[in-house]
């Protein structure tokens, strides 16, 4: 099962990265902290620093793979181990969660991006619990954080 589930991972790798093509505790109780408010802040403000945060965690999550497959001496970041993999992928999606976490929202926008983060939270606890359940599972949260994050304009923020 875990061969499949680095297949997924390096499925979810290509794709949400575009690589050619806080953290969870593990038992999926994390929470989300309240979003801080700043009445001063505008959504387009918050959406501007938000997708820059995104998109760079994004290259510091390919940099990662293409570093740890020249180390390997792999041709493709798609051979790297699976465990090795979904550390690079957890490590790269608690930074980018907690960068977002620090940002402050437009008080309009709190439940929405509070819903943002939650989902967050949940993809990263998925991924964390590494059991054939949270495989099965992985795919659809994933993509929820681009349902998610898509109709506020969190287009870098989208994985999937």
């Amino acid at each position: 099962m875990v061969k499949r589930f680095g297949a997924s991972i390096a499925a979810g790798i290509v794709v949400a990265l575009g690589i050619g093509c806080g953290s969870g505790g593990g038992n999926g109780s994390s929470t989300v902290a309240a979003v801080s408010v700043d009445p001063s802040v505008t959504h387009a403000q918050y959406r501007q620093q938000a997708n820059a945060i995104c998109n760079e965690a994004k290259k510091e999550m390919i940099i990662a793979l293409q570093n740890q497959a020249k180390k390997e001496g792999r041709a493709s970041v798609l051979q790297i181990s699976p465990e090795v993999q979904t550390e690079i992928l957890l490590d790269g999606l608690r930074t980018n969660l907690q960068r977002l976490e620090e940002l402050s929202a437009p008080a309009k926008d709190q439940q929405q991006i509070e819903e943002f983060l939650s989902t967050f939270h949940t993809v990263v606890d998925l991924i964390d619990e590494k059991d054939l359940n949270s495989v099965q599972k992985f795919q659809p949260v994933l993509l929820r954080i681009s349902k998610v994050a898509e109709p506020y304009g969190l287009h870098g923020c989208g994985y999937g």
